[in-house]
């Protein structure tokens, strides 16, 4: 699959509209510190319900409840061990700007 720049900057405008429209959405910006143990990988869940990791070579889903469960249990250890400052949501959208504003020049 390949992503223009102006994609990928309409993807992460959508992240950020949803921080600003749903207070309870959770997004954080990780880094190589963090310690989370999905190096190089993209991974969105919703519960054990399914999964979708990305990394540079593609994408996958997956629906097997014991790997989806096992993901989104070390995404939720992730967010713990991530510093408030990059979990806080003005913060996080700030950086989203940042980012479109690159992508879109």
């Amino acid at each position: 699959m390949v992503v223009s720049p102006a994609q990928y900057a309409r993807g992460l405008r959508e992240l950020a509209l949803r921080l600003e429209a749903f207070p309870a959405y959770r997004l954080f910006l990780a880094a190589d510190d963090d310690d989370i143990r999905l190096p190089a990988m993209n991974c969105w869940c919703r519960g054990a319900s399914w999964m979708v990791q990305m990394d540079h070579e593609g994408f996958r889903l997956c629906r097997e409840p014991t790997l989806c469960s096992a993901a989104y249990t070390t995404l939720e250890q992730g967010w713990r061990r991530v510093p408030p400052g990059r979990k806080d949501p003005a913060a996080v959208r700030a950086v989203l700007e940042r980012l479109i504003g690159r992508l879109e020049a």
